[in-house]
């Protein structure tokens, strides 16, 4: 307890103990005044400087034990008589009783109010131990922000407090995904509507915002507003038309809406009756369960078989074939072997498999049987191995070099393993042999990208004192890495003198126009230092990133018109994403005016059936002397192409401005013939039309043309 909680002890207790109490100030030295102590008749009274030092260190043990506490006036205290705490219990404000004085007093630590959940407050109170924090030090890991305002420990106190998907402060203290209908639109979420019970994104508030026979509810499996069928018209998935108006689900069938014919509405699913509507796989119809099986007292398993629970099993050894041609009649499964289904020479039958029980029942590579295990394995006593190789383990392996060849051509007797050498068999020019392996022991070992050997580790490396490095690089622990700029290029033209590693940038390669060096590699300031990135056309100022797009309004296609938190356009989840003139069809924005297509760029009309933006919907959106035609401005006559050089006349069959001779082509003088099938001026039509052409002045053979068929005047 501190000194100004024990000064309202001394405060509060005189002024209002009975007559014959009044001078009872204190139950420890920590009620008292400094320079005094508490006696055992309950005075401070003075006391030398020793006890003063250990009054000193009991104060602040007892300020360890008091827990802190909201600021509460609690008023005089009242006097109460006791004999035990237990008559002071029903007091919060005097919990303790005081010996000898016999009166109730405040606590001084949390293990004087009894538990409960109850901690003795700064203030001396036995209060809840939610209740009194005053710094966010005094609030646990769950609760870690102290709000002053209530006096409590909560999840949060501002937004900075909580995380990236609950990033929202509420009222209540507790982080939360959303606290408006904006919070959602800006996320990937399940709807565009902040549900404000529960801080999530919902697809709705009220059944107006759901489709028409649907209602916005609390589904009891999940934590947010769904719309869910209240009618028939609700239900729009194909198969379940029928709306169960107690459960909200979409069902196959009803007695309103029944199934087919052979089949009945069980629990809202379409079943079979009999083996009418039951084939293939399934042809029996379970009629308990209502579901197709594959047999039943109807429709048999055939020879050797038997119908057990729908599903068709083997009886005896004649319902079974092939490599399983045993029945295990316990269990109803065909397996390799039984009693009436011996295995072969060699073999026995164990837990239904062939295994061998001699060597005759193994072959190839493994030829000897290990009646232990009963597997076939390389060698036994019986099989033993060849020249120059012994049995371990029923594995044959080295005792000799002539057991051995190719890359491992030498035995380590030690281990039975053939390696690549030994003292026996030495490595070639240039190499040793290091723990069985040829390493380098010389620069002659080595070559290509490690023409050096570290004499040390026996491995070949990039550079050594023998083998140096190229112009502006320098050897560091056996690899070439840089020294200046000129040892940098491509991407990372700058060199790190003090990294030896080359990087993007320096003071002595700066960055383009739009970025700034940071860190060693350029990053953008503005929009013009991310040109040259494809596809990230946007500079976020505070990352220095180059990114796809900040607002929405940088994504400009009906396919990925959201900006979402990660700068990448996005597929929209709903309508809001597309504007007040768009909705959210599939992932893409369809228009629902002209309007949504003037924002969007493009085509300037709205076709509502489609909701795709298109040149025209009628004659009107067109220029004079065109018409609309399948959604485009198409020529009617040829007064609409009037000044369109190489293609002055109107084809009304096709709504295209075409030539129709090669006078129409005298404008374009490169191209003066007119080609009757595109409809547009060419060089040449045939190869006489190429007749100044310096490649048709060359003798043509096997039957080679000057007029190409792009119809410019050049060999094929």
């Amino acid at each position: 307890m501190n000194r100004a909680a024990a000064a309202l002890v001394a405060c509060l207790l005189p002024c209002c103990l009975p007559y014959g109490t009044q001078d009872i100030v204190c139950r420890d030295d920590t009620q008292c005044p400094a320079g005094s102590s508490c006696g055992q008749d309950g005075h401070c009274g003075a006391r030398s400087g020793e006890e003063l030092t250990d009054a000193g260190r009991r104060a602040g043990d007892a300020d360890a034990d008091a827990d802190a506490g909201a600021v509460i006036d609690a008023g005089p205290l009242p006097a109460i008589r006791c004999h035990a705490d237990a008559e002071c219990a029903g007091s919060p404000l005097t919990p303790v009783c005081f010996l000898p004085a016999g009166v109730c007093v405040p606590c001084t630590k949390t293990a004087e109010c009894g538990g409960s959940g109850l901690v003795c407050s700064r203030q001396l109170l036995c209060v809840a131990a939610a209740v009194g924090c005053q710094s966010d030090s005094e609030c646990s890991v769950g609760a870690p922000a102290c709000r002053l305002d209530t006096g409590q420990c909560a999840e949060c106190r501002t937004d900075a407090d909580c995380n990236i998907l609950q990033p929202h402060c509420r009222a209540d203290g507790k982080c939360v995904t959303c606290s408006t209908d904006n919070d959602c639109q800006q996320l990937l979420s399940l709807g565009p509507y902040c549900d404000h019970t529960t801080g999530t994104c919902a697809a709705c508030h009220t059944a107006a915002q759901c489709m028409t026979g649907q209602v916005c509810l609390r589904v009891d499996d999940l934590p947010v507003l769904v719309c869910e069928c209240a009618t028939d018209d609700g239900c729009t998935e194909p198969g379940f038309p029928v709306c169960d108006a107690v459960s909200h689900q979409c069902l196959e069938c009803s007695a309103s809406k029944p199934c087919g014919a052979g089949l009945t509405c069980v629990s809202g699913r379409c079943g079979c009756v009999d083996d009418s509507t039951c084939s293939g796989t399934t042809p029996a119809c379970d009629k308990a369960n209502h579901q197709c099986v594959q047999c039943s007292a109807t429709k048999g398993c055939g020879t050797g078989r038997a119908c057990l629970a729908g599903t068709c099993v083997c009886s005896d050894d004649s319902g079974c074939s092939g490599s399983t041609p045993a029945c295990d009649t316990a269990a109803h499964q065909c397996v390799a072997c039984s009693a009436s289904k011996p295995c072969g020479t060699g073999r026995t039958c164990v837990s239904s498999q062939c295994v061998c029980s001699s060597d005759s029942g193994c072959s190839g590579s493994s030829p000897a049987c290990n009646t232990a295990t009963h597997q076939c394995v390389a060698c036994s006593g019986s099989k033993p191995c060849g020249t120059g190789l012994t049995c371990v383990d029923s594995q044959c392996v080295c005792t000799a070099d002539s057991a051995c060849s190719g890359s491992t051509p030498a035995c380590n007797t030690a281990t039975h393993q053939c390696v690549a050498c030994s003292g026996s068999k030495p490595c070639g020019t240039g190499l040793t042999c290091v723990n069985s392996q040829c390493a380098c022991g010389a620069d002659s070992a080595c070559s290509g990208a490690t023409p050096a050997c570290n004499t040390a580790t026996h491995q070949c490396v990039a550079c050594s004192a023998s083998k140096p490095c190229g112009a502006g690089l320098t050897c560091v622990s056996s690899q070439c890495v840089c020294a200046t700029d000129a040892g940098c290029s491509g991407a990372t033209p700058a060199c790190n003198t003090a990294t030896h590693q080359c990087v993007g940038c320096s003071a002595s390669k700066p960055c383009p126009n739009g970025s700034a060096c940071l860190n060693d590699a350029c990053v953008c300031t503005d929009d013009t230092g991310c040109a040259a990135v494809p596809g990230t056309p946007r500079c976020l100022s505070a990352s220095h990133e180059c990114v796809e797009c900040q607002t929405s309004a940088d994504c400009t296609t009906s396919t990925r018109p959201f900006c979402g938190s990660n700068h990448a356009c996005l597929n929209c989840l709903f309508d809001a994403q597309c504007g007040k003139d768009g909705r959210c069809n599939g992932g893409k924005c369809d228009c629902l005016s002209d309007a949504y297509c003037a924002t969007a760029g493009g085509a300037p009309h709205c076709d509502l059936r489609t909701g795709v933006c298109v040149a025209c919907l009628t004659s009107s959106h067109c220029p004079p002397d065109y018409t609309c035609h399948d959604e485009l401005c198409l020529c009617a006559q040829d007064s609409a192409c009037a000044g369109i050089a190489g293609r002055p006349r109107c084809n009304a069959a096709r709504g295209q401005c075409v030539c129709g001779r090669d006078a129409d082509c005298a404008s374009t003088p490169a191209t003066p013939h007119c080609d009757p099938d595109s409809g547009g001026c060419v060089a040449c039509l045939v190869d006489g039309d190429c007749h100044d052409t310096l490649s048709c002045l060359i003798p043509r053979q096997g039957g080679l043309s000057c007029c190409n068929s792009q119809h410019r005047c050049a060999l094929n």
